[in-house]
């Protein structure tokens, strides 16, 4: 009885985020270029970050790829960028923002049907993956260097200070936090945070 009832529930989340209305937001167009509309995506239960709806001014009703665009914006809330789902570069992926700034913090979770039943974790960032009642639910994060689609990779568990420190080099601060082990894989978000910190700092 308990199973039938939980099958029910994920059947009407999904059925309620498959049916999202479309709500006010931003097509990004370049780096700095956006168009303002209303926005409609199915990001839950779903293929992820694959595409978007859009309705304009003019009233007429597009899809677009996340080879398409820069990224887009929600109800001024929700921010989504447009980034290789592949540390190796590939298809293109619509990811959301979790931490804005000189350094942006991204991340994609993905639900597919499965069987078993288990569930682990690598940490706060960095990757997981859990799975119960026949659905497998992966999220992955990911760091753009703001102005440079290139400098763009996925937070490995394995290799982690390398990785971040090619990030964050040019702030002694937080390159020597990271060097001594002292923000670890576990404190990536924070890492991110205390980095943009400290560029916002230097700005002013």
């Amino acid at each position: 009885m308990k199973k039938t009832i939980l099958i029910l529930l994920i059947f009407l989340v999904n059925v309620s985020f498959s049916q999202r209305r479309y709500v006010p937001g931003y097509l990004y167009t370049g780096n700095n270029d956006s168009i303002a509309g209303k926005i409609k995506d199915k990001l839950f239960f779903s293929s992820p970050g694959k595409k978007i709806k859009f309705i304009g001014a003019d009233g007429v009703k597009k899809k677009y790829k996340a080879k398409n665009l820069y990224g887009y914006a929600m109800l001024g809330l929700l921010k989504y960028l447009s980034v290789p789902a592949s540390p190796f570069g590939g298809r293109l992926r619509f990811m959301q923002v979790i931490e804005d700034g000189d350094l942006i913090l991204l991340s994609y979770t993905q639900t597919t049907s499965s069987g078993g039943s288990y569930g682990s974790s690598y940490g706060r960032v960095g990757g997981g993956m859990y799975r119960t009642g026949g659905t497998t639910t992966t999220t992955r994060y990911f760091i753009v260097k703001k102005g440079s689609r290139d400098k763009t990779g996925r937070i490995p568990l394995i290799g982690f200070k390398n990785f971040m420190l090619s990030y964050v080099s040019d702030d002694a601060e937080v390159k020597k936090l990271v060097e001594e082990k002292s923000l670890t894989f576990m404190d990536a978000q924070l890492i991110i945070k205390k980095y943009n910190d400290n560029k916002r700092k230097n700005k002013t």
